[in-house]
């Protein structure tokens, strides 16, 4: 999962964002070598905050896409970021890895749910996979109109110390994982407020259109 860099000018992995286009590719191509990750066995997709999981098998963009999974070798899946969670998961069992979107509406419409149950169609019994949810809004920053937070379950809602509804994305996520059994040794989280750090992350939320977009990436060797 990717931070900022001061040393080259932030690090804004997003072409949705006020750099220029050269710019954000000499980034991109400066995480993955870092890495020793060739730019050119990478899969990314256009999110648009639905719950659309697509396996992939070859290097490419995928439109209207907010997950991705694959058992190839060498393929990284790619998903970018700034409040909203991204989850990275191995099944040693299958073989499959996936990268997942989950802002509230992903996290509501059961984007992670959906993965799942793909990786069970194909044979996982999900006992054998690692999950990583990354840095994300955490709840003391993410207000809400009660319009969303009544579409939550109030476990995750905290609608008594501030003045308007906040909702817990990260435990909302950890209650669907729970859902399929997942224990808690397979599951690293990472409690990283990106609103609140400013320093190491990029915030939509704090930075509005300005904001530069984080990336979370996994690749099967």
């Amino acid at each position: 999962f990717s931070q900022k860099d001061s040393r080259i000018s932030g690090l804004n992995l997003g072409f949705n964002t006020p750099d220029a286009k050269e710019t954000v590719l000499n980034n991109r191509k400066h995480l993955f070598q870092s890495y020793g990750i060739d730019s050119e066995t990478v899969v990314f997709c256009n999110q648009v905050h639905g719950i659309n999981v697509e396996e992939v098998t070859s290097p490419g963009f995928i439109d209207s896409t907010d997950g991705l999974i694959t058992s190839e070798k060498n393929l990284g899946l790619c998903i970018l970021v700034a409040d909203c969670a991204a989850i990275l998961f191995h099944d040693k069992e299958s073989g499959f890895i996936g990268a997942l979107h989950a802002g509230w509406r992903g996290t509501h419409g059961r984007i992670l749910p959906k993965a799942l149950e793909m990786l069970q169609e194909k044979g996982s019994s999900l006992k054998e996979i690692n999950f990583f949810i990354s840095p994300c809004i955490s709840l003391a920053k993410f207000e809400v109109g009660n319009e969303v937070a009544d579409e939550f379950p109030e476990i995750v809602v905290n609608r008594t110390d501030f003045e308007k509804p906040h909702i817990d994305i990260r435990k909302m996520l950890l209650l669907q994982l729970q859902e399929f059994g997942i224990q808690q040794d397979q599951i690293e989280v990472n409690n990283q407020c990106t609103f609140e750090d400013e320093n190491n992350f990029y915030s939509f939320r704090r930075e509005g259109k300005q904001s530069g977009r984080l990336m979370a990436f996994i690749q099967l060797i």
